[in-house]
C-alpha cells in the first residue's frame, strides 16, 4: 500500500523490493537531512491546487474510476 502512495505521488524513493532495502532506505531516511527535505518539498508540491497529485484530489479519482468502468 505504501508503494501504491509513493508511486502515485512520483515519489521513487523508499521504495523497496525487499526487507534489506527497506531497511536500507530506513536507515538512509534517518541519516540524510536534504533527501528529507527533499520528499518534503515534493509532497507539498504534490498538493497544489493547481494540479494535485491523485492521491490528493478524490473528485478526479472518482471521475477517472466511472470513466473506466463505463468504458469496460
Amino acid at each position: 500500500m505504501g508503494n501504491s502512495f509513493l508511486q502515485t505521488l512520483g515519489i521513487e524513493q523508499g521504495i523497496a523490493q525487499n526487507w534489506d532495502e527497506y531497511v536500507s532506505w530506513g536507515i538512509r531516511f534517518g541519516k540524510d537531512i536534504a533527501l528529507r527535505d527533499k520528499i518534503r518539498q515534493h509532497l507539498v508540491q504534490s498538493k497544489r491546487r493547481e494540479n494535485p497529485a491523485p492521491l490528493w484530489n478524490p473528485r478526479q479519482f472518482a471521475r477517472d474510476m466511472y470513466d473506466l468502468f463505463t468504458n469496460l
